[in-house]
């Protein structure tokens, strides 16, 4: 099925709320407060969607989720 038909699509709130949590789990990241084993386990499902290249890091985790962020915001109209 095509994305634009999808039967349950993301609402506002919806949004806001996956940009919190997502914004969460950059900083705990960021400041060391997931183990290393969790932040892996990000690292590796990120790589496997293509947000971040085989090899990269925390440091790249944190990129590619804040332009996760951003892409997000301009899907709700904060951004043009």
């Amino acid at each position: 099925m095509p994305h634009d038909e999808a039967p349950l699509p993301l609402s506002a709130a919806d949004l806001t709320a996956l940009i919190g949590v997502l914004a969460r789990i950059t900083g705990l990241i960021m400041a060391g407060g997931i183990d290393a084993e969790d932040s892996a386990g990000f690292l590796r499902r990120a790589i496997k969607d293509g947000l971040v290249e085989e090899g990269g890091g925390n440091e790249d985790l944190t990129r590619a989720l804040e332009a996760l962020i951003d892409r997000a915001r301009v899907a709700l109209g904060e951004y043009r």
